[in-house]
């Protein structure tokens, strides 16, 4: 590139993108301090799991069978000692966002009748572990269902804004973890729970209030400015070309 270019002021335009008009459900403010309190308590709990897993489980060797295989003759054994917690939580991206998701058709369902229950108390995402793309549609999914639900009682969202994945997959005995999920029936949770609800608030979600106003909202439009390549100047072998 000529030095002439280079001296060139970058130059700037404007880029147009289609918008919600409605207002979107931001993640629930914790403070880093709160995180790391939550974090070591939800590890807390999950001890006993690992232990558990350790004992009955062990790694499959890649076959498309079950990642995980049973110790042959220890199946009763294995269900009798299970840790209580283990049939409170779910893990993984598909299931919790399937039991989310799946609250819109049971409430279409049951039409008029009662609305359904509320699956999880609690959800916990490893944000520092992820880019947006994977996680942001979190606020918005927990909200609608907790509207759906017709509850008191809100879920509670925390995400995780630095790398906790290994630390609670560790107490899995998981290779990763990037969200899990506590049942509404999570009585072993009690602790957890009293530190989330006094140090989480629920999610903000206007917009599904704003859609009820009946009010015409036109499309957004954002207009943002970008920066553009400096101008290539035209030499004397360019103009004969």
């Amino acid at each position: 590139m000529s030095s002439a270019a280079k001296d060139q002021p970058g130059r700037k335009k404007i880029v147009h993108h289609l918008d919600t008009p409605f207002t979107t459900s931001p993640w629930p403010v914790v403070s880093l301090e709160d995180q790391h309190i939550i974090l070591e308590l939800l590890c807390e709990l999950l001890g006993p799991v690992v232990k558990h897993r350790n004992q009955f489980y062990k790694n499959s060797k890649g076959k498309r069978i079950s990642r995980y295989i049973v110790r042959e003759g220890k199946k009763n054994e294995e269900l009798r000692t299970r840790p209580a917690i283990y049939d409170q939580i779910d893990i993984g991206f598909n299931v919790i966002n399937r039991k989310l998701q799946g609250l819109d058709l049971e409430t279409n369902r049951r039409n008029l009748g009662k609305p359904p229950k509320l699956p999880y108390s609690m959800i916990f995402v490893s944000r520092g572990d992820q880019t947006s793309a994977f996680n942001s549609h979190y606020p918005q999914l927990v909200a609608t269902a907790a509207k759906r639900c017709k509850t008191d009682k809100d879920i509670r969202l925390v995400g995780f804004s630095q790398s906790a994945s290994r630390k609670i997959a560790v107490r899995l005995g998981l290779a990763r973890v990037s969200v899990i999920a506590f049942h509404t029936t999570a009585s072993d949770a009690a602790a957890l729970w009293d530190m989330v609800q006094s140090k989480v608030p629920p999610v903000s979600s206007p917009w599904l209030d704003e859609i009820r106003d009946l009010e015409y909202r036109p499309t957004n439009i954002k207009h943002v400015e970008t920066a553009v390549g400096a101008k290539k100047t035209k030499t004397a072998l360019d103009v004969k070309k």
